[in-house]
């Protein structure tokens, strides 16, 4: 995790940023060992379209703070840091969409 954190922070193309965003979140849910997981996150990704993440503003930074604190808790050991860190991340892109689709007219 710390390795594609660290190549996600210095990344400057926005489909490299994207990329090892997926590298990421990859990571994490494979090492869940979840079938269910596994399942459920294949389902909602058919559903975010490609760079639907690097088009917001100051992403990168917010992805890259977040992707932090959840891996200095997984590698500390720290189960209910990473899960409240998990929880922030996930809240924080839902609100990031919402946004992004009333922006649009979505909801119109």
């Amino acid at each position: 995790m710390a390795d594609v954190i660290g190549r996600m922070t210095w990344a400057e193309q926005p489909a490299d940023r994207e990329r090892l965003n997926f590298e990421f979140h990859r990571a994490i849910n494979r090492a869940s060992g979840s079938r269910r997981l596994m399942s459920e996150i294949k389902a909602l990704g058919a559903f975010a379209p490609i760079g639907f993440y690097e088009s917001h503003d100051h992403w990168h930074d917010t992805a890259n703070r977040d992707h932090g604190a959840i891996a200095v808790a997984v590698a500390g050991g720290d189960c209910a840091a990473a899960r409240a860190a998990t929880e922030e991340h996930f809240v924080r892109a839902g609100d990031r969409a919402v946004a992004m689709l009333s922006e649009r007219g979505f909801w119109r």
